[in-house]
């Protein structure tokens, strides 16, 4: 599996350190939008603040070469996210997601869990995506599919 992560925060580098334990491939985006290069991802996080979504979407659609083939998670806080990566990519290629585990970063810039909490994923469309919970649950997440 290939996961391509907008935002290298706290969230998106605490989901893409546990993928990469488990031994998914994992590209993070580049901030500037002319630096960002192909990459065929079977899933792509959206791991930005609310207000950088529209931005995110215009790097997803520069870096992913067959968007119809690819899983677009939002575990974002805020309202309209979702919606605004249904609107770009289709409403059966987006999973609303919600990280309950609070991250804590170090001075090394290492993301850590502040304690325990896990991850509910919300398809927005009729497609199923049992296989993504599977591999998240793979990570150690407490991961919970909510339809």
């Amino acid at each position: 599996m290939k996961v391509y992560i907008v935002g290298k925060g706290a969230v998106g580098t605490y989901l893409g350190d546990l993928l990469r334990g488990i031994g998914v491939e994992v590209a993070y985006a580049p901030r500037a939008l002319d630096e960002v290069r192909a990459f065929d991802a079977d899933v792509a996080l959206v791991a930005t603040k609310a207000y950088d979504t529209d931005g995110a979407i215009e790097t997803l659609r520069k870096a992913i070469p067959y968007p119809e083939k690819c899983v677009f998670v939002s575990p974002q806080n805020g309202v309209g996210n979702e919606e605004r990566l249904a609107a770009a990519f289709g409403a059966d290629n987006v999973i609303a997601a919600a990280l309950t585990t609070p991250i804590d970063r170090d001075r090394d810039g290492n993301a850590r869990p502040a304690k325990e909490g896990g991850l509910a994923l919300a398809p927005i469309g009729a497609n199923a995506y049992n296989w993504l919970a599977a591999t998240f649950s793979g990570t150690g997440l407490t991961v919970k599919v909510v339809e």
